[in-house]
């Protein structure tokens, strides 16, 4: 449960930063900082998910006093990625080319980057272990000074480039926090193990692959419209995308946090099968999370546009944000969900056919929807490569899932979609958008959750007790 709340605070007040940022900065300045964090994300997936991923697979509390060799790999090879990168931001300071995005943007983009992926590094490191208030530690207070420094730095500068700089400033605050706790020993005189390096080389290669193309397909798609339309435009696609990935991701890692940790854990302990009966209620359990989420954000959509988004940006938060529901949605089910089943076999290698469908149909659809549908169409180009990706990994994990998962269980999911549906549909067009958010949440919630609960869809009633219990303890 802390894991939870922690993702809920930290989608929450990241969901108000970036509505709050794009009011300051206007659509054209938000645009900017949007293509700086854009690259900041590319950064991290390309740099850090490997060490991440393989940290949260390989690393357990056994292992840190049995194998200490697993640690030392992984904390030098972080050391030397995180130089090679702090060189390369400098190269790009003084030697990028004119024209196109600044250089300043694109290093400050790389930095933040830099210090995203070790603090995720730490955060991994905790949930590994099951330390769960630390973890909490490090996130919310992360959050919190994210929240303060970058709006400050909003108002005060209005400049894309000063909000990058203090992004960079509350991560390493929040990593300050936590990072000695973890520290095992000094670095000094660790050393790389070549057979750890390549079976972690292995195992993530194609999880990087895969990250990389989700994150690379938003990142080409708003590059695209800024070229052709301009970065106001790539500021209202912006904004829809990252608000709703940021709620969306979020929900969907708070649970496959500890989750997957609980997966590893049994196939440590208890064997293969074990593990994959997890996984299957890992599946279930975030499918409980995300979709209702999404239905409920598409029937709320048009009171959260007038009640929450900036006057500049309803409309294109509209037009773009229904479309790219979907997407966002199937992207969180693959990362927090169906790729579980392939990392805990150590064959990772579906994920990155996966993502080679992925990225062919959104360029296909690029060349041939923008010129029909104008800047939407690489919005519907992005979610038919999402599409195609989500469709590939379920045919990869199908034969583990159909064994793991009760059609029960996805019957009841669907009966509460439908009573939180039948609870809502319409009658939010008839109020204020505030009262049609503080009612409307409350009792889509209420509704839907009655029902999972009543069905106890996966055994969600014992887990929440099994956590409770662990939280208080």
């Amino acid at each position: 449960m802390l894991f939870t709340f922690t993702f809920l605070v930290h989608a929450g007040l990241n969901f108000a930063l970036g509505l709050a940022a794009a009011a300051v900065l206007g659509p054209a300045e938000f645009g900017r900082y949007a293509i700086g964090a854009a690259v900041a994300v590319l950064v991290n997936a390309v740099c850090f998910y490997w060490l991440c991923s393989s940290a949260a697979r390989y690393y357990t509390e056994a292992v840190r006093s049995e194998r200490p060799q697993v640690r030392e790999t992984l904390d030098r090879v972080l050391a030397i990625i995180a130089t090679a990168i702090v060189v390369a931001a400098l190269v790009v300071t003084v030697a990028w080319p004119a024209g196109g995005f600044p250089g300043g943007l694109i290093a400050l983009g790389m930095v933040a980057g830099l210090a995203q992926g070790i603090f995720d590094y730490v955060c991994t490191l905790a949930r590994a272990r099951f330390l769960d208030r630390l973890f909490v530690r490090l996130v919310l207070i992360k959050t919190f000074a994210g929240f303060i420094l970058m709006l400050a730095a909003a108002l005060w500068t209005g400049d894309a480039q000063t909000v990058l700089a203090a992004m960079v400033l509350s991560i390493v605050v929040g990593m300050w926090s936590g990072a000695r706790t973890l520290s095992d020993q000094s670095l000094l005189g660790t050393r790389i193990d070549p057979a750890l390096l390549r079976e972690f080389m292995g195992y993530s290669a194609p999880l990087i692959l895969s990250l990389v193309v989700y994150q690379l397909m938003p990142f080409v798609n708003r590059g695209l419209i800024a070229s052709v339309y301009g970065y106001a435009e790539s500021g209202q696609f912006s904004l829809a995308y990252d608000t709703l990935s940021r709620i969306v991701f979020a929900l969907g890692a708070s649970l496959e946090f500890i989750l997957f940790q609980i997966a590893v854990r049994a196939d440590e302990q208890e064997g293969r099968a074990a593990a994959e009966a997890q996984l299957g209620r890992n599946v279930v359990l975030v499918c409980c999370l995300l979709l209702p989420a999404a239905v409920g954000f598409w029937l709320l959509m048009p009171a959260i546009a007038h009640a929450i988004v900036p006057s500049a940006f309803q409309e294109g938060f509209l037009s773009y944000a229904g479309w790219l529901l979907p997407a966002v949605v199937a992207q969180a089910a693959i990362t927090s969900a169906l790729n579980g089943v392939f990392q805990i076999q150590k064959r990772t290698a579906p994920a990155a056919a996966a993502a080679v469908a992925a990225i062919a149909v959104d360029l296909l659809l690029c060349l041939v929807l923008p010129p029909v549908f104008g800047a939407r169409g690489y919005a519907y180009a992005q979610v038919g490569g999402i599409g195609a990706a989500f469709a590939t990994t379920l045919a990869f994990a199908f034969p583990v899932l159909r064994r793991e998962i009760r059609l029960r269980d996805l019957a009841i999911v669907v009966l509460g979609l439908l009573a939180m549906t039948a609870a809502l549909l319409g009658w939010s067009d008839d109020v204020g958008p505030w009262v049609a958010l503080a009612l409307g949440i409350p009792l889509g919630a209420a509704c839907y959750g009655a029902v999972i609960v009543a069905g106890d869809v996966a055994g969600i009633r014992a887990f929440a007790l099994a956590r409770l219990k662990r939280s208080a303890s």
